[in-house]
């Protein structure tokens, strides 16, 4: 799905602008509230430049530094709406885990960083959604929105972009048979795009969420949201989204993805292989260690057919259990299950496109009975749903 850059754009600036003017309108009291309404609005703020901050990427034609931003929102987006529908409990663990860090750099950066009385323990930030769903499902809300943005945002740009993994680097080179060019601006496509609206979404319902229990307005900040989020819903035949959905599930089953690259006679790298191309064992899960890799393939559509299928591995041997191959049973049942799922994502294709691949089933060949049953579960987590 091609996202409108003109729409995005536009409602990306409204939302800033009416949460500018929305902040006009607060008054607060002396209340029990006020620490945690104090605190809330300052993660409007926070959301509110690092939004801006995208717009003007977005200007510059710098789509592939947005994820990095977008991840950002949500971290802002999860601390503020903890903080503002949470207790005292929940600031406590806020401030223990900020005491953790702190003490921890003051020993390592002696001088520089002050250390803290408080001995403090990590609040990771997924337990932190957890306890958003928490507090949203007291409210009546969806209370697997945080755990699944957090995995479908966080988790994914932690990989491709926040950090500085073989992927994000791959980004920005266009390898030949002869010479490697450096790609200063890679171009991200709608998947850029999409950030800015997830970002601008996010920042929205955190300030339409908090200015709305303060008794204020948030009419047109609901439309705004709402309008957001219907533009960045991927389409059906959207492969890179789709790859990114099956990164998104493998690390939430705790697999570390990474892309494997081939090499000639003389070490060098060579391009990506066209999927209909490629031979042999095009992906690997190894449950003990929890790595899982995949062939670097030359379109999306071929990437996340063999993401598909070792997705497939990893829900059949979770994290932990030892490596010992699969057989060929267990090869055809995940090649069937993945063929379902990329039809169901309008991918198609896969059997014939992965023809030459290891233990592959002809086109036409009867699934295993245990087919439909996983590529259901995959289903499952591709959407997001509970893991």
């Amino acid at each position: 799905m091609e996202l409108d850059v003109a729409k995005v754009g536009i409602l990306a600036g409204r939302t800033l602008d009416e949460i500018e003017r929305l902040s006009l309108s607060i008054s607060l009291g002396p209340t029990a509230r006020a620490p945690h309404h104090g605190l809330a609005l300052g993660s409007i703020a926070r959301a509110h430049g690092l939004l801006a901050s995208m717009t003007v990427l977005e200007v510059q034609g710098r789509r592939d530094a947005l994820g990095v931003l977008n991840r950002a929102i949500f971290e802002v987006w999860l601390l503020g709406l903890v903080v503002h529908l949470g207790d005292e409990s929940d600031l406590e663990k806020i401030d223990s885990d900020d005491a953790h860090f702190r003490n921890k750099l003051a020993k390592q950066l002696p001088g520089l960083v002050e250390p803290v009385a408080a001995v403090g323990h990590p609040w990771p930030v997924f337990q932190r959604a957890e306890r958003l769903g928490e507090l949203f499902a007291a409210r009546g809300l969806d209370a697997t929105v945080p755990t699944t943005w957090y995995r479908s945002l966080y988790a994914i740009e932690s990989l491709n972009g926040a950090h500085a993994g073989l992927d994000s680097l791959r980004r920005h080179l266009d390898v030949g048979a002869e010479k490697v060019a450096i790609i200063f601006s890679p171009d991200e496509g709608s998947a850029g795009l999409a950030h800015l609206a997830s970002g601008a979404h996010l920042a929205g319902m955190l300030a339409q969420m908090i200015y709305n229990d303060l008794g204020l307005d948030t009419t047109t900040l609901s439309e705004l949201a709402a309008s957001m989020l219907e533009l960045e819903q991927p389409g059906r035949d959207d492969a890179k989204e789709l790859c990114r959905r099956l990164v998104g599930a493998a690390i939430g089953l705790g697999a570390h993805v990474t892309t494997m690259s081939l090499t000639d006679g003389l070490g060098q790298v060579v391009p990506p292989v066209p999927i209909t191309a490629a031979t042999g064992c095009l992906g690997e899960w190894h449950p003990d260690t929890g790595a899982l890799w995949t062939l670097d393939v030359d379109s999306d559509s071929g990437r996340a057919m063999v993401l598909a299928h070792e997705l497939g591995h990893v829900v059949l041997h979770p994290k932990g259990e030892p490596s010992l191959g699969p057989t060929l049973a267990e090869e055809a049942t995940v090649h069937h299950a993945a063929s379902i799922v990329c039809d169901r994502f309008a991918v198609p294709g896969y059997l014939a496109d992965l023809a030459r691949a290891d233990g592959c089933p002809r086109p036409g060949e009867a699934a295993p009975a245990d087919a439909a049953a996983l590529a259901a579960r995959i289903i499952q987590l591709v959407n997001g749903e509970a893991q």
